[in-house]
Formats: C-alpha cells, sequence, structure tokens
C-alpha cells in the first residue's frame, strides 16, 4: 500500500473509542451554566442575607454578620492587592453579610428620648413644627407632614403627619405652623392577613398623627424658610400642585398630578379600585416610562445644543456630555416626584447606562438592575419586603431576561414590519406583566384581572404616549410660564378622560375581576424560583429545577396551613377594626359566621375589602354560612356589601331596620337581587343548634322590631356555646337592654363577653355581670376616638367582677377556642400596644 494514502492517528486519541459519536460528559460547572452577572450574583446574595436576617430575629446590632463580614472585608483586600481580582464566590458571601448586617442595625435603630412618639400626652397640647412636604389632597381637606419642634413647651423631635379639614389652607413648605392637637400614634389594623400601616410608615420615620379641629387655634408663623435644599425641591413640588388645582376638578386632573408627581391620595377609590380591576394599576407608577421620556427630551435638546458650543464638538463627542447633562434633569425629577423605590431603581438604572456611554462600556440592563437593587437594599434594607420593591424589580427582571430569550433582536426595514414588532412587542409585555405578576397580586391584593390585555390596549397609549408628554413638559413649563404650562396640561385631560372612562367600562363588565385568597408565600417564592430558573440557567438543570419548583408550588398554592384547619372546635376572633366592631365565628362544623364589618362615618374606606376579607383569606375562608348585621350604625356594617360579594353567604341576617342610602342599603339590595334569604332577628328561631354549636338569640324579642327603641336597642345580642363555653356578641345595647337579658343568661358556665357598645359609660352594667361572672371581657374601640371607649368607669365595674380585660386597642384581635370545657384565648400582638 503506497504510503500517500495512509492518515497519521494523533499520539493522544486511542484507535478504538467507546464513546465515539457520544456528547462529552458534563461536569458540575458545565450544569450551572447560567446568564447570570456578577452583579446579579451579587445583589440575590444580598437579598438572601437581608431575607435571612429578617426572619431569624437574632439578637444585637448584627454581630453575627459584622464580624465575620469584617473578617472576610480585610482577607478580600489582601487577595486583591497579591491577585488584583477576588472570585465572585467570595464577594457573593461579602454581600450576603453586608445585606444582614444592615438590616439587623436599622431594624434595632431606636428613638431619641425626646422623640414626639415617646412623649405624646392625653388631651390637647400646643404643638409647634415646620412644614417640609408639599400638602396632598385627601378625601376631606388635605394633608402635611410636620417636623415638631417643640410640644408642651419642651424641644421635641420628630415628624407628624396632620390632617387639615378643607376650612384651612395648607400651608407652604417651610412655614412653622402652630396648633393645639390632639396627637396619637400611628396604628395598623392588627388582624391576621391585614396590611401593616403602622410599619409601613415608620419606614418613612412617621410614628405620630393628628388632626387640626374647630378648637386648634390654627397659626402661621413668620414667613416660610427654605436653608434646606430638600425643602427647596419640596417647594417646587408645592408649585407644580398648585398648577394642577388650576385644571378642572375630576379624577383626570388627579391622574395627571399622579404621573408627575407621585401624589395619588387626591384619587378617587372607584377610580383606584378601577385601575386595580384592569390590571393597569402599574401606569400609575413612576418608574422607567417617566424617567425615559425626562432623560430621552433632555438627550436630543443637549444633542443639538452642545454642538453649538465653540471648541466644545473638538474635544468630547458630542453624545456623551449630552447624556450626562440630560442625567442632571432626571435626578430633579426623580425626587420631584417623591423618590419611591421604582422612580430611583428607573434613575439608577439611567445613571449606569450614562456610565457605560462616557467610559466606552457596553450597557447591559441586567447588571444595571441588579447595581440599582443593591444601592437601594444598602440604603433602606427593608425594601425587599414592600410591595412596591417587589413589584417593580420583578417585572423589569421578567422583561430583562425574557426579551433577551424570546424577542427578536432583527431590526425592521419597513413600517408595515416596523408596526408588526411592534404589535408583538406590545402582546408580548403585557403578558408578561399580566401573568408574571399574577401570583404576586393574587398574593398582595387578593384579585385576578381578566381583562388586563384590552385594558392596556387602550390605557398605556393614551396615559403614556400622550398624556404623559403633555403633563410632564405642561409641569415643567409652568414653572416658568404657567399659563402656557396650564394650557399643555388641558390638553392632556383629553386621553387621559378617555383612558378613565375605557377603564370605568372595562370594570363594570361582569367577571372583570375575581378576588381570591391567594397563594401561600411559600407558593409565591416557588413559582417565581421556577420562572427565574428557566429564563437563567443554559442547561437542562433549567427544566429540572423549573419542573420541581412548579410542582412544589402547585402543591403549596391551595394547602391551608394545618394550625387553621378546623379540629371540631367552636373558634372566634374579635378583630381590630378601630371605632367599631366585627367578630368571626368559625362552628365546630365548618360553618363560618361574620358579625358586622366595622366602618367609618364619612368614609369610603371599604373594612370588607381590607381589613376583614384579607382575615377571611388569612385563614383559608372562601365562604361564609351567614353575615350578621347586628344594627344599622356605619361602624357596623360599612363592609359587609363586600362580603356578600365575594364570599357568597347563605343567608343575610339583620335586626330588620328599614334599607338607607348608604352600605347597608347596598346590602339589602344585593341580596335581593342574588336571591340570598334576608332573615331578620325576629323571625329567627330563640335557641337552635347550628353546625354543632348552640346559638341563641337573646334580643330583640320575637315578632317585629319595636318602635320605641333607638337603633342600639335595637341591635342582635347573639350567643355561641358548646359544652360549658359561651361567646356573648351584644351589639351596642344599652344599659335597659343589658338588664332585660341578663335574666336569659345561661348559669353556671364558662362565659366571655365582648363588651356592649364598645365600653360606654354605663355599659357593662352591675346586674349583667354579675348574672354572667364573664372569665374574660373585650373591649372593641379604636385608639384615640372622640368617644373615650372604653370608658374607665366601664372598665372598672368589669374589674370589679374579677373579669380578664382584654381590648383591640392594646392587643389586637383576639382568638377565642373551646372544645367544650374551657376558652383558650390569643392576641394577635405579642406586646401591648401604648395609646395615650
Amino acid at each position: 500500500m503506497a504510503s500517500g494514502s495512509t492518515t497519521e492517528q494523533p499520539i493522544n486519541t486511542p484507535l478504538c473509542s467507546k464513546t465515539k459519536g457520544r456528547p462529552p460528559r458534563k461536569t458540575l460547572p458545565d450544569l450551572f451554566q447560567t446568564s447570570l452577572s456578577p452583579l446579579t450574583a451579587m445583589a440575590l446574595s444580598m437579598l438572601a442575607g437581608v431575607c435571612l436576617a429578617a426572619w431569624s430575629n437574632l439578637p444585637g446590632p448584627g454581630i453575627f454578620f459584622w464580624i465575620p463580614l469584617f473578617v472576610l472585608f480585610t482577607w478580600l483586600l489582601k487577595t486583591a492587592g497579591q491577585k488584583g481580582s477576588v472570585p465572585v464566590i467570595w464577594l457573593c458571601l461579602f454581600s450576603f453579610l453586608l445585606g444582614g448586617g444592615l438590616f439587623l442595625t436599622q431594624h434595632i435603630k431606636k428613638q431619641p428620648k425626646n422623640h414626639i412618639a415617646k412623649n405624646l400626652a392625653c388631651g390637647s397640647h400646643l404643638l409647634t413644627g415646620r412644614v417640609v412636604k408639599a400638602p396632598e389632597a385627601a378625601s376631606r381637606g388635605h394633608r402635611i407632614l410636620l417636623e415638631a419642634s417643640s410640644y408642651q413647651n419642651k424641644k421635641v423631635t420628630g415628624l407628624i403627619r396632620l390632617s387639615l379639614p378643607p376650612r384651612i389652607e395648607p400651608p407652604l413648605v417651610g412655614q412653622m405652623i402652630s396648633a393645639r392637637l390632639k396627637l396619637w400614634p400611628i396604628t395598623s389594623f392588627a388582624n391576621p392577613g391585614s396590611f401593616d400601616y403602622q410599619a409601613h410608615m415608620a419606614e418613612k420615620g412617621i410614628l405620630v398623627r393628628g388632626y387640626a379641629g374647630k378648637r386648634s387655634e390654627f397659626t402661621l408663623l413668620g414667613k416660610p424658610a427654605h436653608s434646606d435644599p430638600l425643602l427647596r425641591l419640596e417647594s417646587l413640588r408645592q408649585k407644580v400642585g398648585r398648577l394642577f388645582d388650576g385644571l378642572p376638578a375630576g379624577d383626570a386632573r388627579e391622574i395627571m398630578r399622579a404621573l408627575v408627581l407621585g401624589q395619588k391620595s387626591g384619587l378617587s377609590t372607584k377610580t383606584k379600585q378601577d385601575f386595580s380591576r384592569t390590571g393597569t394599576a402599574h401606569m400609575l407608577a413612576i418608574s422607567g416610562l417617566h424617567m425615559g421620556m425626562v432623560w430621552g427630551f433632555f438627550f436630543l435638546l443637549f444633542r443639538l445644543g452642545l454642538p453649538l458650543v465653540p471648541g466644545l464638538a473638538l474635544k468630547v463627542p458630542a453624545p456623551k456630555p449630552a447624556a450626562l447633562a440630560a442625567l442632571l434633569p432626571c435626578i430633579f425629577y426623580a425626587f420631584l416626584a417623591g423618590a419611591s423605590t421604582p422612580t430611583l431603581r428607573s434613575l439608577l438604572m439611567a445613571a449606569c447606562l450614562v456610565t457605560g456611554l462616557c467610559l466606552n462600556r457596553p450597557y447591559t440592563p441586567q447588571s444595571a438592575l441588579a447595581l440599582a437593587g443593591i444601592l437601594i437594599m444598602a440604603i433602606w434594607p427593608q425594601a425587599p419586603f414592600s410591595t412596591s420593591f417587589q413589584l417593580s424589580f420583578i417585572a423589569v427582571a421578567l422583561i430583562i431576561l425574557s426579551a433577551a430569550r424570546f424577542l427578536s433582536g432583527t431590526k425592521p426595514h419597513t413600517l408595515r414590519q416596523w408596526c408588526k414588532e411592534a404589535f408583538k412587542s406590545w402582546l408580548f409585555l403585557s403578558c408578561l406583566f399580566g401573568l408574571g405578576l399574577m401570583p404576586l397580586i393574587m398574593y398582595r391584593f387578593h384579585l385576578v384581572s381578566f381583562l388586563f390585555l384590552p385594558a392596556n390596549l387602550f390605557v398605556y397609549p393614551l396615559l403614556g404616549l400622550f398624556t404623559l408628554p403633555l403633563a410632564l413638559s405642561g409641569a415643567w413649563l409652568g414653572l416658568l410660564a404657567p399659563q402656557a404650562g396650564l394650557f399643555l396640561l388641558e390638553l392632556g385631560l383629553w386621553p387621559c378622560q378617555l383612558a378613565l372612562d375605557w377603564l370605568h367600562t372595562l370594570s363594570g363588565v361582569p367577571g372583570a375581576v375575581q378576588f381570591v385568597a391567594g397563594p401561600a408565600p411559600g407558593a409565591v417564592v416557588l413559582f417565581y424560583i421556577a420562572v427565574f430558573s428557566f429564563l437563567i440557567f443554559k442547561t437542562r438543570l433549567a427544566l429540572w429545577t423549573t419542573g420541581t419548583a412548579l410542582l412544589l408550588a402547585l402543591f403549596l398554592w391551595p394547602v391551608m396551613p394545618l394550625d387553621k384547619l378546623n379540629k371540631g372546635e367552636l373558634e372566634a376572633w374579635v378583630l381590630d377594626v378601630g371605632q367599631g366592631s366585627s367578630a368571626v365565628i368559625r362552628l365546630p362544623q365548618g360553618q363560618v359566621l361574620v358579625v358586622d364589618s366595622g366602618g367609618w362615618p364619612g368614609s369610603d374606606f371599604d373594612f370588607g375589602r381590607n381589613v376583614v376579607g384579607p382575615f377571611l383569606w388569612s385563614q383559608g375562608i372562601d365562604q361564609v354560612y351567614a353575615l350578621i348585621c347586628s344594627h344599622r350604625h356605619v361602624d357596623h356594617y360599612q363592609g359587609l356589601a363586600f362580603l356578600a360579594n365575594c364570599f357568597e353567604p347563605k343567608e343575610i341576617w339583620t335586626n330588620g331596620a328599614p334599607a338607607n342610602r348608604d352600605a347597608y342599603g347596598d346590602l339589602l339590595l344585593y341580596a335581593r337581587k342574588q336571591g340570598i334569604p334576608l332573615r331578620t332577628a325576629g323571625s329567627l328561631p330563640r335557641s337552635q343548634y347550628l353546625g354543632g354549636a348552640r346559638l341563641q338569640i337573646l334580643w330583640p324579642p320575637a315578632g317585629p322590631l319595636p318602635k320605641n327603641l333607638d337603633q342600639n336597642n335595637r341591635s342582635i345580642c347573639l350567643g355561641l356555646g358548646l359544652g360549658d363555653c359561651w361567646l356573648w356578641l351584644p351589639g351596642d345595647i344599652g344599659p335597659k337592654v343589658e338588664r332585660v337579658i341578663a335574666s336569659q343568661v345561661p348559669k353556671d358556665y364558662n362565659h366571655i363577653l365582648v363588651a356592649p357598645h364598645h365600653g360606654a359609660k354605663n355599659s357593662c352594667t352591675v346586674k349583667l355581670l354579675k348574672k354572667m361572672k364573664p372569665k374574660a371581657v373585650i373591649f372593641s374601640a379604636g385608639c384615640g376616638n372622640k368617644f373615650g371607649m372604653p370608658n374607665p368607669r366601664a372598665i372598672s365595674r368589669t374589674q370589679r367582677h374579677e373579669a380578664k380585660i382584654l381590648t383591640t386597642i392594646a392587643h389586637g384581635a383576639i382568638g377565642l377556642k373551646t372544645g367544650g370545657l374551657k376558652w383558650r384565648i390569643s392576641q394577635h400582638l405579642k406586646q401591648i400596644r401604648p395609646c395615650p
């Protein structure tokens, strides 16, 4: 055979290989190939450190994090000096320890002794302070933020949220004021599942609230002073806000105010609900769209203007100084709009873009988002637990990772191709927002919107492409030429009103939204682990991780925690609804009764949607057997209409009072339309067995409702018993009715009484207490209520009968359980909540 026909084998290649034709075996690093940047890994590590610190409840200012952090930092400096670089894994560990240390240090931060929250006193006292924030419109009047300087003739510090009635013109920013006020600590509705408003305001440094009534002697002291740059900025915010006041009143004006200044308090409750019901609430958050328009406009302005500067174009390319100069208006706008989390996130990402452009480095949105998260967590370690942080960062992360994976990178060459690609991108992003954020929205807001696509189809272009540019241009121009700015703002009202009308129409479509209990927190976390694993990992590990996490999420989604399962016991919760009353009872066989729902006179705050409903969902309750309205007073019935709509009651009980034009009338109207049986207390059996428990009605008497009694004394007095234990819910009955029902109370049982009429001066009569001998009396009232409830006399009479005293003011929601032998009492607040 000729030598030219032979081929040489490499020395290190075997002549016969068993792996021929097979792909090479992957090593462990190959399995973990991801599209994560180092900054993203560091941001996730820092987030993990914050979460661990929040859930571990470690004592001290984070020494368990700071000591190893210091050791690691020293070693990293030494390694970087020797090798010139540091492995990413050690930077991730550094970020983890830093996040935990910052959170614990911030978490235990205490207020000084002269803080206004530590010096509150009963009654009205003279307060002086300075207005430090632009006033915001409220349902009745305005709200201002004061920095206290003296209280009771003592020097104090701290912020106060002060409500002003319509008769008082809101003062200018920087103005010193003096007023005789009654102040209260800011509190939350302390129930399972409720939004922690107290913690939300505490993160802003606001712990105290007040109201300037008719006798407040509200006085302006001197002239406004703007020594602080932030005060000057707030003064500009107030000027822009007054510019909006020149527009016709209505929700269209308030939407424009929200788009420019971030102030949403002027929006009506219906409009806020319609944005939520249609899945378009994100349009009201000042984020990337707004920041992009501001930066783009000024970049174009500077790009065209800077080349006119002699010699500048020869030294520096025009785009770089133009991009850098355009960032300054963005910073100004971010603080003008209130510097919320989405606003700061978009500002930091814009700063990363400009930095990359100036340094001739490629801009990666993923790294910019990660850096924004790191900086925000470093400044505000509690931020990851806020809804705005979660929605903003998850939405942008979904866009960045999904666009890189699914959207085409080809550039359209014709108008038809451009329109086609634009429609595909809009459809993709709309579905991404609607479906990708749905689990988090279900968990946070307990609703699912089915019309987010048609809503975004018109709302996004009307508000984003027409209203927003006109609103921003008009607001900025109005600072220089008010009439010209007002003209542009008036033009922006037209598309804004069209968008608003479209939202109202869609929101009224039957089935547009479904209120749900929402998934368990663990299911939400697993869902996003699955989604981001699929988008990040580049190997088959993505499919395995995604599939496993999704299966676990689906398993946990509908599962109720074991401690919330009914075990054949009688359970009851007296909820914290402020100055009102609401109780939830779960019978041994699982049926649920809701007795009253709280309410505020003259307010459209829905206690069913915001307080009682979230509590029911937190307990895994999605249907109730009966809604019971003890009597027709707003502090008892305001949320029942929502509960009737969402929890499908089989019956509704009332004391027989006729309908009014308020929420009580809405409840009766809904019951008639849906065919829900309406039963009056006079027609119900005086005693019956229901769901394995005994139910007894002591008042009103059988038959028609007595006419010679006021509404309080027509309250339903309801008792529920199991074995030797009874719970009594007497509504707002007065002392005369108390003496009547005292003779009907079963003897020699373990009784618990919810104090009649919230513990009014003449309630808890000696005859009732002597006959019942309650083991505990629960007072349902609100901190700082104008009626002075619970009254010291009622509490004193209760104490003389050796009953345990519990209040929703001090203890939050009160939980009661019994198997028939004795009551087990729990309270939502582990520490007593003070109230002067």
